[in-house]
């Protein structure tokens, strides 16, 4: 009230005009501190809206480089709405937010009004703002399983983007990495990125960080766990070094799906949850992701109570706006075994007229594939074979190992519900052999019990023998049965060879498998099939735990 009085004088004293350009002056002054909510006030108080526009679109850059998506938005809500959508810079400022929102339809509208302004750009600054523009376009046409138009989107982002912009030139790297590996060159994709990451000499910021994020992001895909694990730590660390919360998020996710594939449920849990509670400052996809993550942990460990508490988080986070969520709460419900709710929501799914983008955690056709797969009626297995179809020639095309091994393992599922064993065989085998040094578990222990008789044939065989009896007995001790261990758990020295102890010591030192290949001069095939032998004998899924393991049986010293 004081102040409103104060204001009256002011504006008594010397007139409306003197007020307006103090506040001009003041808002400049601001401005010059860095100190821009005063200085958008200040500018907005003098009736200069237009110069409030160009103090928000000069920190744009900045902004970005700091991944401080809520202050930029929060400046572009404090402006008129005519000062947003008639300035170029404030309209990609607030496509990107959106996207940061994960608010997908809001994005090419304003592209559109964007590039109906660009013609009154000279031609040196619409280059430049068509090269921010690039990777948005890049996102949608990824989205929409065209990696040959996204990748023709990096190009121009990459070529044109100005070297201090690296957030805009970071998101570019990350587009095009991507598409890279979707068409095939997923090698070149690697050796860039990490040629990149050397040049930085240990520098942490925007530009790196989504280095990382897109090596993490085809790792996953192609199912290089190890790698994935290594980069995601990097990844954690340079993220809460530099406050980097949009690289912190998707650190998490990446973190979590590692535990959650090697059947690490409880670290899986601490990775999601952290990731969740980052939901107003992190990326709203990594929040999405994270969410459905722990949604599949706490299924996975029967906790249906807090899995249905976090569906309801999920539905109020996103505002009920993806159609992934009501194939997860299906997906649940299929878990509870309510299998006439499941069937309910397959009975309205329709798939889409795109393939679906294969890196997000939860997929409606694999889904009702999954439902359909576990029923007994002809027609409902041979509808998920024709789910299914569509979605792994698509894996295959991308170079997805990830979707194509859970294609491959519903798909024999359903073919073994039809009875054509020796298809449903071949069809695990696939799947069995693509994951071999993958580390995949939760892929196939989330089928559940319809798995098992399918993994016991293939103990037959003797190329997926080792792996078919580590996930059988962990597949037995989920469902509660009594596991049938090949070798005792009190005498494995006797158990592991030579051979295999050479390789668990190398292991334990840290060594990746071409090293060990190296020093024991056999091939990195070898070395894959010795670990899992020794993974099976120890009775465990992953490096880490092998060599704790082996030290609790005292088959290793602790200097190891």
């Amino acid at each position: 009230l004081f102040a409103e009085l104060l204001r009256l004088r002011l504006q008594h004293q010397y007139g409306a005009k003197r007020v307006a350009e103090l506040h001009c002056a003041a808002g400049r002054w601001f401005a010059g501190q860095g100190m821009i909510d005063e200085a958008i006030r200040h500018l907005l108080a003098s009736g200069d809206s237009a110069a409030a526009a160009e103090v928000v679109a000069e920190q744009f850059q900045p902004v970005m480089n700091r991944e401080d998506w809520p202050r930029l938005e929060r400046w572009l809500a404090m402006l008129p709405e005519p000062a947003v959508m008639n300035h170029p810079v404030l309209l990609l400022a607030r496509a990107w937010c959106e996207q940061f929102h994960f608010a997908l339809p809001s994005v090419p509208p304003l592209l559109a009004r964007f590039d109906a302004l660009v013609p009154t750009l000279d031609l040196a600054t619409a280059a430049v703002l068509e090269a921010r523009a690039a990777p948005l376009r890049a996102f949608i046409l990824m989205l929409r399983s065209d990696p040959a138009a996204a990748l023709a989107q990096t190009e121009i982002s990459l070529k044109q983007t100005p070297a201090e912009d690296r957030y805009i030139r970071s998101m570019a790297v990350y587009f095009h990495a991507m598409m890279l590996h979707m068409v095939g060159r997923g090698e070149e994709a690697e050796a860039w990125l990490l040629d990149l990451l050397r040049a930085a000499r240990g520098r942490a910021d925007a530009f790196t960080m989504r280095l990382q994020f897109a090596l993490c992001t085809n790792y996953r895909a192609s199912g290089k766990m190890e790698k994935l694990r290594a980069i995601a730590e990097r990844m954690l660390a340079d993220a809460l070094a530099e406050g980097l919360s949009l690289g912190e998020g998707w650190a998490l996710v990446y973190h979590g799906h590692v535990a959650y594939e090697m059947n690490d449920l409880a670290e899986a849990e601490v990775q999601y949850a952290a990731g969740i509670r980052m939901m107003y400052v992190a990326h709203a996809a990594a929040v999405r992701e994270c969410l459905f993550g722990l949604t599949l942990v706490q299924a996975a460990q029967h906790r249906f109570d807090d899995a249905a508490a976090t569906l309801a988080q999920l539905r109020e986070f996103r505002a009920g706006l993806d159609p992934e969520i009501d194939s997860l709460a299906a997906r649940l419900a299929l878990a509870q075994g309510d299998q006439a709710a499941a069937m309910r929501w397959v009975n309205s799914f329709r798939p889409g007229a795109l393939p679906p983008f294969l890196h997000w955690q939860e997929i409606p056709a694999l889904t009702a594939a999954r439902i359909l797969a576990v029923t007994d009626q002809e027609a409902t297995l041979r509808r998920a074979l024709e789910l299914l179809e569509p979605v792994a020639a698509w894996a295959e095309r991308s170079h997805s190992i990830w979707r194509s091994v859970e294609c491959a393992v519903l798909r024999a599922v359903a073919l073994d519900g039809l009875g054509r064993t020796q298809a449903a065989d071949d069809a695990l085998h696939t799947a069995l052999y693509l994951s071999e040094d993958t580390c995949y578990r939760r892929t196939f222990l989330d089928i559940g019990p319809r798995l098992q008789g399918l993994l016991a044939r293939q103990m037959r065989r003797k190329s997926t023998a080792t792996i078919a009896r580590l996930l059988l007995r962990e597949l037995h001790d989920e469902l509660g049965q009594q596991a049938q261990p090949s070798i005792s758990a009190e005498a494995p020295v006797d158990a592991l060879t030579a051979r295999e102890m050479e390789v668990l010591t190398l292991l334990a030192r840290r060594y990746a498998n071409k090293e060990i290949a190296q020093e024991m001069f056999i091939t990195p095939n070898t070395v894959k099939r010795h670990t899992l032998q020794v993974f099976a004998k120890l009775g465990v899924n992953d490096r880490r735990t092998a060599v704790e393991k082996a030290r609790q049986l005292g088959l290793l010293n602790d200097e190891l």
